[in-house]
């Protein structure tokens, strides 16, 4: 999959290539100082989809399938960047 890259005038007179390349060929990129990308909506939503965050994963699934013992959160054992000194 190759970007390819566009003017921003470019991009005005030829849109409806713009958003069929990105359908067909892939991203399409709009100007160059502050560039913008061009995907399917349906691209966009496989990236930025609900998907579980890393933490939960691990606790959910790694420490549980290899039998290790997760420690108490509340045992005040180690002091927190957010305890006050007083």
């Amino acid at each position: 999959m190759s970007l390819q890259s566009w003017t921003v005038r470019d991009a005005k007179a030829h849109l409806s290539e713009i958003l069929r390349l990105a359908r067909t060929k892939g991203p399409q990129q709009i100007g160059e100082r502050k560039p913008c990308i061009v995907i399917p909506a349906d691209e966009w939503e496989r990236l930025t989809g609900d998907h579980p965050k890393l933490g939960s994963l691990l606790v959910d699934n790694l420490a549980n399938d290899e039998g290790l013992e997760l420690p108490s959160r509340s045992d005040g054992g180690r002091p927190t960047p957010f305890e006050d000194d007083a």
